[in-house]
């Protein structure tokens, strides 16, 4: 089934065209440059990018260019793309030509892309006082500017390339880049290949790579990682050991999130290597003989958290460049000789421990750039190793976290320190460790422009007064007073997290008196400050504190004892939160500039003056005014909110409201997201006249009404919901819960937006709609409606009548704790779009529909009177089945063989299913599950074989044996070469695993539940 409705794009005019390429003395050639852009929006936006770099004088010969001997003709490649790619200067036509190796749609970061495009050497340093790092940076925002590269909707520090520009790319690169997951292999002339790249998949056996033995000047092996995805993917232990070290010209090797714990000696075979990522592996050491690559340049071991050590020899690698190892927690020292790897200019971690290398080693680095954090600093007991390592040298670094241990790891030390002295030395030891620590820090001073300075755990109790423009104390235990941080002219962003001695916030803080203090401050964070009680906002002489002239954003989070006053001049704040501050009034009566108020958890709000609405973006009202959850009070009189004629169109909630058309008429007609809750006494949202939401015929021109409407918590007198022409048909999200006296939905079907409908603990709702859903619903969720019995009123049931011939566009239904529930579905019309059904703990519901047409994902759970899955088989389509506790069903479809798509199937705890299907399972299973008293349809599979399920990789066997040992050889059992991962649980009897009857190698997962095997 299709989409409910198509909508044909059409192409740019030339004036939109125009618009994206328009150059401020370029009206003369307008005709001929939107000509070229075919009304393409990426055209548009390639032309313009490459325009920009050329003079105007050149712009003519550019448009009447036909110069593309170079590329291959390709019709469906567009015209312009393809003269860009002309135009690029060689050096950029190398670096657009490696991209290629990325799937479509794929998300890549600068710094991943640039260290690829060293590691195989497609860009060079050009000139001595220019770091190969920024020329990668260089090339890399060239291709931003000329629209090759966008940046990703999704996540600002990620970029992507445009489908057509990718295409482009590889047909450029079609013979020397090759992607493993492409069918074609048999027509691809290997001995051009040099680059390749293959998705990840679950488990990765060695045939799928058996095809790159035959290539033999291969130089990229690069698994794409899909961010988000399992942390570990499985790959055969042959790959690393046997495949990989014959690829003897690879300079780029990555095992990037593979469950990999070890890496064979004969990985240093590869001498050319200059990129290792191991990024997110399970291993938990190189193997010596890494030391001995010394064209490695970049060792990438981000959270290997499992890693304990680094080589001993690390010093070796003289080119290093890069050296990752961020998130590598249990890692306790660097190597000796650190000092020696003088090429080193990312150092994600330089961890002092006991032995190995010292602080003072870092003299050497002198070429360290970006980030560097320095921890184990409890380990330093001389603070001339601090005043040796010259961090104020370091002229590149521009983030610097300075971290020492635990308090654990403190005490432990000053034990071993005193541990021969007594008491009185003891304390003389301990207050010397304290000292140690402010002298360390003392001589940390870092570089003038350094942009973040972090300190994290610091033992003392004195701070340096050095310039910042980004800093945060952390976890400080000792600190009971905060530096003259005021006095800091360039300090943009504060935060002070964790001081758990920190009492009040005095006038050393702001510095001298009358100084303007935190004149440069943007951001200022409290948090986790569990002791902290008084802020001192006002001076002693000169009154309140003329300071925080820049500040826009201020967070007081999870300070519970707090009950200050905040600063009554902040004429730039534009973001204020508030949470979890129990003892705290919140208390301000002028924000000019105020866009975003969250307040939560506080003991009360008051505002003296009305608010400014204009500026606000998004606000939430709680206990009648402004985003207050679970406030003990609040002042409202005084605090007229919607004095406005431009009031928050973001988010609005309300708690503890009693008149709802009051609050309307307050001038809140704008709100896009509406959130009712706590609200006890509201009985009918249809309180507020629809009158009220007239356009005005002066003033006001565009009324919107609410697109999300959320009522929960507690609204247990809302009787009625009004109809959905209440909200101009604008609603598309609606949210009930806890309305405990809520009879009906009225006129839902008379919507023609709404896409999502969750209502939970409505016990009286008999029935969802009295007529028809909406025909726009895409998401249904119900959950715990103890007399739910049907989704639409069996009396006035539209689907059953010819007025209802349009069918919804229903995707995916969920109902949960509905014991009432009778059937789903009187008519045929309303699931059959439906891809996802959830059903659970619905007692009385017997069967489900047979109109499941473009079904995905079945599952179904705790329905024990439920005797079958619909007269008809189950559709082709269908992904994922998951049936338990369903005591009543008799059998599984006969014809589940002819379910293609089907890859996940979970069956437990149905006693009734006592035969296997005639036809068995399909193959292409990756999953299954049979658990809960089903012996007999254990006995059956087991019969029919196993190992026929050639591509199961997950197993779990629960209660449906009773042999000694797994698998059982007396019934010829074999289990499938594909399984990754075996389950067993609560076989009682079982006492061996039988390696011989595995049939595969180790690398199998066991997760033997609940019972001792003897012998495995």
């Amino acid at each position: 089934m299709g989409p409910i409705q198509h909508y044909n794009l059409k192409a740019l005019s030339n004036e939109d065209c125009w618009d994206i390429v328009e150059h401020p003395i370029s009206e003369l050639f307008r005709e001929k440059v939107v000509a070229k852009c075919g009304g393409l929006p990426l055209a548009a936006a390639t032309l313009g990018g490459l325009l920009r770099f050329r003079r105007l004088d050149a712009w003519d010969a550019l448009l009447n260019s036909n110069i593309l001997a170079d590329l291959p003709q390709q019709s469906d490649i567009h015209p312009v793309l393809r003269l860009s790619y002309h135009y690029l200067p060689f050096h950029l036509k190398r670096c657009f030509a490696y991209c290629a190796i990325f799937p479509k749609d794929y998300e890549f970061t600068e710094r991943e892309v640039v260290l690829l495009w060293m590691a195989e050497g497609i860009i060079q340093q050009s000139r001595k006082d220019k770091e190969l790092e920024d020329w990668g940076s260089e090339c890399f925002h060239d291709l931003v500017s000329r629209s090759i590269f966008q940046p990703s909707s999704s996540d600002s520090s990620k970029f992507v390339m445009h489908n057509l520009v990718r295409d482009l790319a590889q047909l450029i690169s079609r013979q020397i880049i090759f992607n493993l997951d492409e069918a074609n292999r048999s027509s691809r002339r290997l001995e051009r290949v040099r680059h390749s790249s293959h998705s990840r998949g679950w488990f990765e056996g060695k045939d799928k790579f058996e095809f790159l033995y035959e290539v033999k000047h291969l130089r990229t092996f690069l698994p794409i990682y899909a961010r988000g995805g399992a942390d570990y993917r499985f790959i055969r232990a042959a790959v690393p050991y046997y495949l990989l070290p014959k690829l003897r010209k690879l300079r780029v090797l990555s095992l990037q999130h593979y469950y990999v714990t070890e890496l064979p000696n004969s990985i240093a075979d590869l001498r050319l290597l200059r990129c290792l990522n191991l990024a997110g592996t399970a291993i938990e050491s190189l193997p010596e003989s890494t030391s001995s690559m010394l064209n490695l340049e970049i060792l990438i071991l981000k959270d290997c958290t499992s890693l304990r050590k680094l080589p001993t020899k690390m010093r070796k690698l003289i080119n290093l460049r890069h050296l990752d190892i961020e998130g590598a927690n249990l890692l306790t020292e660097m190597p000796w000789g650190m000092k020696e790897l003088k090429n080193l200019r990312k150092l994600s971690n330089f961890i002092v421990g006991d032995c190995g290398s010292r602080l003072k080693d870092l003299k050497n680095l002198k070429f360290l750039r970006g980030e560097l954090c320095i921890s184990g600093l409890h380990n330093v007991h001389d603070s001339q190793d601090a005043r040796e390592a010259m961090l104020c040298e370091k002229q590149n670094l521009k983030a610097l976290s300075l971290q020492w241990g635990t308090q654990y790891q403190k005490d432990f030390n000053k034990r071993m320190m005193s541990s021969y002295s007594s008491l009185f030395m003891s304390q003389i030891v301990i207050s010397r460790a304290e000292e140690v620590e402010e002298n360390v820090l003392d001589m940390l001073q870092p570089q003038k422009d350094l942009k973040e300075l972090t300190i994290s755990r610091y033992g003392g109790v004195r701070f340096p007064s050095w310039g910042w423009r980004w800093f945060k104390f952390e976890n400080c235990e000792n600190c009971t007073s905060l530096p003259a941080l005021g006095l800091l002219s360039s300090l943009k962003h504060l935060v002070v997290k964790g001081l758990k001695k920190l009492k009040s916030i005095g006038a050393e803080f702001y510095g001298v008196s009358g100084s303007n203090p935190f004149q440069s401050l943007v951001t200022l964070c409290f948090e986790d400050l569990p002791e902290w009680e008084y802020w001192d906002t006002k001076l002693e002489k000169n009154g309140a504190v003329a300071g925080f002239s820049s500040l826009c954003e201020l967070s007081i989070v999870e300070c519970p004892k707090f009950s200050g006053k905040l600063p009554e001049h902040l004429p730039s704040l534009e973001k204020l939160l508030v949470s979890k501050c129990g003892e705290l009034v919140v208390s301000f009566s002028s924000l000019p500039k105020l866009c975003k108020l969250e307040v939560e958890g506080c003991k009360g709000l008051e505002c003296g003056n009305p608010i400014d609405l204009k500026s606000i973006e998004s606000m939430t009202i709680s206990n009648n005014s402004l985003q207050i959850n679970g406030c003990k009070g609040i002042t409202s009189n005084d605090c007229p909110v919607a004095e406005s004629k431009s009031p928050p169109n973001s988010v609005t909630v309300i708690s503890n409201l009693l008149e709802f058309g009051k609050f309307l008429n307050q001038g809140f007609q704008l709100v896009e997201a509406l959130w009712i809750g706590d609200s006890q006494q509201i009985k009918s949202l249809g309180d507020c006249p629809q009158q009220q939401f007239r356009k005005p015929e002066q003033g006001l021109h565009v009324i919107t009404f609410p697109e999300a409407v959320s009522i929960e918590e507690s609204c247990e007198s809302l009787v009625l919901f009004p109809d959905i022409k209440f909200f101009h048909n604008n609603l598309r999200s609606l949210k009930i819960g806890k309305a405990r006296a809520l009879k009906s939905l009225a006129m839902m079907g008379n919507s023609s937006q709404l896409e999502s409908l969750v209502i939970s603990n409505c016990d009286p709702l008999t029935f969802v709609a009295s007529r028809k859903l909406p025909s726009s619903l895409k998401r249904l969720e119900i959950e715990n409606c103890m007399n739910l019995q049907h989704l639409v009123d069996s009396e006035e049931d539209s689907f059953t009548s010819s007025s209802s011939s349009s069918s919804v566009a229903l995707k995916h239904l969920s109902i949960k704790l509905c014991p009432e529930l009778i059937s789903l579905s009187s008519g045929i019309q309303l699931l059959e779009a439906l891809e996802e059904l959830q059903v659970s703990g619905c007692q009385k519901l017997e069967t489900i529909p047979d109109s499941l047409h473009n079904l995905k994902s079945l599952c179904i759970d705790g329905c024990p009177s439920l005797v079958s899955l619909g007269e008809r088989r189950l559709p082709e389509s269908i992904s994922s089945v998951e049936i338990r506790r369903c005591e009543k069903l008799g059998a599984l479809p006969s014809d589940m063989h002819k379910l293609n798509s089907l890859q996940d199937l979970d069956i437990r705890e149905c006693p009734c299913i006592v035969s296997f299907p005639e036809e068995a399972f399909p193959t292409n299973l990756t999953s299954l599950a049979i658990g809960g008293d089903m012996k007999m349809l254990y006995k059956g599979l087991v019969q029919w074989g196993l190992h026929r399920l050639t591509s199961l990789i997950w197993l779990l066997i629960e209660r449906c044996d009773e042999s000694e040992c797994f698998p059982d050889g007396m019934m010829g059992m074999t289990l499938p070469t594909s399984l990754v991962h075996l389950n067993i649980v609560e076989i009682q009897k079982l006492k061996n695993l039988s390696s011989s009857s595995l049939g595969f190698k180790a690398s199998l997962l066991f997760d033997v539940c609940r019972y001792r095997i003897a012998q495995i």
